[in-house]
Parts: structure tokens; C-alpha cells; sequence
């Protein structure tokens, strides 16, 4: 929030763009996940916010809520330890390239988007939350276990 404090007079000269990276999370329950997931909705809030703050000034905010991307998210520890050799738990089949993200993400941000969830599966998942909730916390609450 103080980054956009002090760069919207800046941003404000010309009609310029804020990008905000939440989550799919911030919509989901999230077992052993709480925490990333309040700070994604956290960043949602915040990107809410700012879209009714910033009418009339002409500069536009876009929250971006991914579903899963390549990253080493999961080699930290919830106390900031990096682990390197530690296996990833999210289901390769349904991660997206980085590179593929950031496209998308610019994309969004060029188009002036407000809230923009992207992959299949966050599109998916956020709809069948939103519509289903009581089916997606079964198919949560089904889902394998993080080792201890």
C-alpha cells in the first residue's frame, strides 16, 4: 500500500497501471495454508480497494489471482528456511511456465482488467467455490494430506 502511496502522483500524470499478483488461494480453503491464504485475500482486498480509490484519477489497478505457476514457493519453510532439495506437492500437470504467466499477467494489466483469475484449473476452482462451496470443501477436505 505505501509503494502505490508514493508512486501514484507519479502514475497519476500519466494514466498509469498498478498490477497486484494475489492468488487462487485467496478465494479457497486452504488445509495447512491459512496463513498464504488470508495474505491473498489480503491482496485482494487491497486491489478492491484501490479500484474504487483510484475512479476518476485515471489510473487502473489489476489483481491477478493465478491458479498454479512454476515457482520455489514450496522450498520455504513457514519460518523463512530455505530448503532446496524439498519436492514440490502441487500436481505438475496443471503448473504453467513462468514465462507464460507473466504474458498473461501483462496482458491483464495492458487491458486495464480489474480482477483477472487465470488457468484453467483457478478459473474452475473459483467458479465451483463460489456456486458449490459445500462441494469444493468436500473435494478439499478428500484431497492427500502434506506430510507432517
Amino acid at each position: 500500500a505505501l509503494t502505490v502511496k508514493y508512486a501514484l502522483p507519479h502514475l497519476k500524470q500519466n494514466n498509469g497501471r498498478i498490477g497486484l499478483v494475489g492468488s487462487v488461494g485467496a478465494y479457497l480453503p486452504n488445509p495447512n495454508l491459512g496463513a498464504y491464504g488470508a495474505s491473498k485475500a489480503a491482496v485482494h482486498s487491497i486491489g478492491q480497494t484501490l479500484q474504487v480509490e483510484l475512479m476518476s484519477t485515471g489510473v487502473s489497478c489489476t489483481t491477478m489471482h493465478p491458479g498454479f505457476v512454476v515457482s520455489e514457493i514450496a522450498k520455504m519453510d513457514n519460518d523463512g528456511v530455505w530448503h532446496p532439495e524439498r519436492p514440490d506437492p502441487r500436481p505438475s500437470n496443471l503448473m504453467w511456465p513462468t514465462d507464460k504467466a507473466a504474458k498473461v499477467m501483462v496482458k491483464a494489466i495492458l487491458k486495464r482488467r480489474r480482477n483477472y483469475v487465470f488457468t484453467i484449473h483457478g478459473k474452475v476452482f473459483v467458479w465451483l467455490q463460489r456456486w458449490f462451496p459445500g462441494l469444493m470443501r468436500l473435494i478439499i477436505s478428500k484431497s492427500p494430506k502434506p506430510d507432517s
